[in-house]
């Protein structure tokens, strides 16, 4: 059950009509205004079954437990949210007028920043337990300050367009998914959950690099999204774009092995890019 306290009275929730920033498969981004203050609502564009509710519940509460600069905060929910709202809940954050990470280094391009900043805060979510499950730049906003936020912490697994839930293991983040989360012949949605670790995010951190310095998603050049499966399962990873410094390419393929247990762990990872920059 969706705890009570986390939710906004509606009557308090002013949605702008003209500032709808966002559309996907999940349901819409609108900017509200709550008290006077800019926000955005996040709504799913579908009612949550009793089972997805209950994991719906519990994202929500380890995001709201998050605290971390690089972390967009849960401010709260609203169940019932003013039109032209989807029925589903809405997660309220802050409104970030800077749009995504992808959009922003179009502008200005921080990059070794960005990823020591995004590093450091996958490092301390992970010291928590906690574990992204979506990292890619769409997930990543920047705030007034000019700090990449992670957001979206799983909840995209929860909505589609087509199904009540998308899990990691279905289309539409295959690109950045690491080779264990892909489903198996006969295996349920809770067989591939299980298999969802910290491991993972480090692979998407791989990614996550990839896209700041090509400004393209993983596998561009490849529009089969079975293709990229059998590449990823088989052990191979997008090629070496130019441009891309020796040390960021290294911590990348620690960060793809195949093996999660392998893998660069996020603090090595954070003190590697901090390494960098000093």
């Amino acid at each position: 059950m969706l705890p009570p306290a986390l939710f906004k009275d509606t009557d308090e929730i002013q949605v702008d009509l003209t500032e709808r920033c966002d559309s996907g498969g999940y349901g819409t981004v609108w900017m509200a205004k709550i008290e006077g203050r800019a926000v955005a609502i996040k709504i799913l564009n579908t009612v949550l079954s009793d089972d997805h509710e209950h994991r719906f519940s519990r994202e929500v509460i380890i995001w709201r437990q998050l605290h971390h600069r690089n972390i967009l905060p849960l401010l709260g929910l609203c169940r019932a949210c003013p039109p032209p709202a989807q029925p589903g809940p809405g997660m309220i954050s802050p409104w970030c007028k800077n749009g995504n990470l992808n959009s922003y280094l179009r502008k200005q391009l921080r990059r070794n920043r960005s990823l020591e900043r995004i590093a450091d805060a996958l490092s301390y979510m992970h010291r928590h337990d906690a574990v992204h499950k979506d990292l890619k730049l769409l997930n990543i906003v920047v705030d007034d300050n000019l700090e990449p936020c992670l957001t979206d912490f799983g909840i995209t697994t929860f909505a589609s367009s087509r199904t009540v839930s998308r899990e990691p293991g279905s289309s539409g983040s295959c690109r950045w998914m690491a080779p264990e989360v892909f489903r198996r012949p006969g295996e349920t949605d809770a067989d591939v959950r299980n298999r969802v670790t910290a491991a993972c995010d480090m692979y998407g951190f791989a990614c996550v690099c990839l896209e700041m310095y090509t400004l393209k998603y993983p596998w561009h050049d490849i529009r089969s999204e079975e293709e990229v499966e059998i590449n990823v399962l088989a052990g191979e990873r997008p090629p070496r774009p130019d441009g891309i410094p020796d040390e960021v390419w290294s911590i990348m393929e620690s960060c793809w092995v195949q093996d999660r247990q392998d893998r660069m762990k996020s603090e090595d990872a954070h003190k590697a890019f901090a390494a960098m920059l000093a």
